[in-house]
C-alpha cells in the first residue's frame, strides 16, 4: 500500500490532526490542541500527516519547538511527539516515512536538534529514522508514609496503621530534611504561587549556564507550559528568603494519589540553595499528608546525588532519551552524547 506525508496546516488541517489523535492516544479537547499545537511562546507545533491511496488521514508525527540553552546561548530545539499511526496502517510503512519527513524539516524550520522521550515502540521507528539514544530517563521517588505498604502484608488494620506510624516517625527523625533543618533553612520562606512572575526570568538569567543543555525557563514559557495547560492542574512551589522578594528556586509538581509528582524543578546554585528547596519540599509534603514524592530526571549526576542525599531512591530507568541532529562540523556536537551536560524533566516533554 502507497502512502503520502503532507505537512499539516495548524487551522485547516485541526479536525484530521484531532481524528487521529483520538483514535490512537484517547480523549483530545480542541482546548488541548490550541493550548499545545498553536499557542506555545516559541513558535506553533510543526506536523506531518500521512495519507493512504484513498486519502483518509491514517498517522501523524509532531515536532514542538523550544527554546534551549547551548552552553549559555539560546537556540531553537525541538521536542518530537504525537506520533501516532491507525492499527491497521502500522505494518505498512507510514510510521517511518511520517518520521523520515520530520528529521528532513529540521533545517527549513531552523530547528538545531530534536529529542524525544518515546514509547517502546515508537522508539524503534525513530530509531531507524536516524535518532540515537543518549540514555534513559531515570525515576527517583521519596517515601514519607508507609501504611498502604504495611497493608498488603498484614491482615489487621490497626496494626498496619500502628507499625506504619511508627515506621513514618523514624523515616522523618533520621531523614536528611530534618538534620538540615536548622539556621539556615529558618532564614527562608515557602509560598505557593498562582502563575510564574517576572521574578522567575531573573532566576533564569542567574541559572541558565548552570548545565551545558538545558531548556529556557522565562516566565511566559511557564505559564503557558504549566499555568495555561489544560491537561493537568500544576502548583508552583518556591522558596525565598526572608525579608526579600528574589526567589532561590522552584519546584514546579501536580498531586495524584496522595502523590506529589515534580516534573520541573530550578535553584539559584546546585549547593546550598538546592539543598534548602528540596528540603522545604519534603518538609512541606509531609505537613499535606503525601505518602510519596516522584521525581523522573535525565542528565548530570548532580542532582541524582543531590535526591539520593535526601532519601530518594532510583525506582526504575523509564523511557528512552532519543537525540537527533544533522552531522556538521561544529565541535560543540559532541556534547550532546555526554549525560553530564544534560538537564531534563519530565516539563521538558511535549506535554503531560
Amino acid at each position: 500500500m502507497r502512502y503520502s506525508v503532507i505537512k499539516a496546516q495548524i487551522e485547516k488541517n485541526k479536525e484530521n490532526i484531532i481524528a487521529v489523535k483520538r483514535r490512537n492516544l484517547g480523549n483530545f479537547s480542541e482546548l488541548t490542541f490550541f493550548w499545545k499545537y498553536r499557542d506555545c511562546p516559541f513558535s506553533e507545533a510543526f506536523n506531518w500527516l500521512a495519507q493512504d491511496q484513498s486519502g483518509n488521514f491514517v498517522g501523524m508525527a509532531s515536532i514542538f519547538p523550544r527554546k534551549f540553552s547551548l552552553n549559555g546561548e539560546l537556540l531553537v530545539a525541538g521536542v518530537a511527539g504525537d506520533f501516532a499511526v491507525d492499527k491497521k496502517h502500522r505494518a505498512f510503512g507510514p510510521a517511518l516515512q511520517l518520521q523520515k519527513t520530520a528529521l528532513e524539516s529540521i533545517k527549513e524550520n531552523n530547528i538545531s536538534f530534536i529529542y524525544s522521550f518515546p514509547n517502546k515502540h515508537s522508539a524503534q521507528v525513530m530509531v531507524r529514522a536516524g535518532y540515537v539514544e543518549i540514555g534513559r530517563i531515570e525515576r527517583f521517588v521519596k517515601l514519607l508514609k508507609t501504611e498502604h505498604k504495611f497493608k498488603k502484608y498484614i491482615r489487621f488494620p490497626f496494626i498496619a496503621k500502628l507499625t506504619a506510624k511508627i515506621i513514618d516517625l523514624i523515616l522523618k527523625v533520621t531523614s536528611s530534611e530534618t538534620q538540615y533543618n536548622g539556621k539556615k533553612m529558618q532564614d527562608f520562606n515557602v509560598e505557593n504561587l498562582a502563575f510564574f512572575d517576572k521574578r522567575f526570568d531573573r532566576l533564569w538569567e542567574k541559572c541558565s549556564k548552570q548545565f551545558r543543555v538545558m531548556g529556557e525557563r522565562t516566565s511566559d514559557f511557564l505559564n503557558w507550559r504549566y499555568k495555561q495547560c489544560p491537561i493537568n492542574n500544576y502548583e508552583i512551589f518556591i522558596v525565598h528568603k526572608k525579608g526579600a522578594e528574589e526567589i532561590i528556586g522552584y519546584i514546579v509538581y501536580y498531586v495524584n494519589n496522595d502523590i506529589f509528582h515534580i516534573i520541573d524543578m530550578l535553584s539559584l546554585d546546585l549547593g546550598n540553595f538546592l539543598d534548602i528547596l528540596i528540603a522545604k519540599f519534603i518538609i512541606y509534603s509531609r505537613k499535606e499528608s503525601i505518602s510519596l514524592i516522584s521525581i523522573a530526571y535525565f542528565g548530570n549526576n548532580l542532582i541524582k546525588e543531590k535526591l539520593r542525599k535526601f532519601g530518594f531512591y532510583a525506582r526504575e530507568k523509564r523511557r528512552k532519551v532519543l537525540f537527533y541532529k544533522k552531522k556538521s562540523l561544529d565541535p560543540r556536537d559532541c556534547m550532546f552524547a555526554n549525560n553530564e551536560n544534560w538537564y531534563l524533566l519530565i516539563g521538558d516533554e511535549d506535554d503531560i
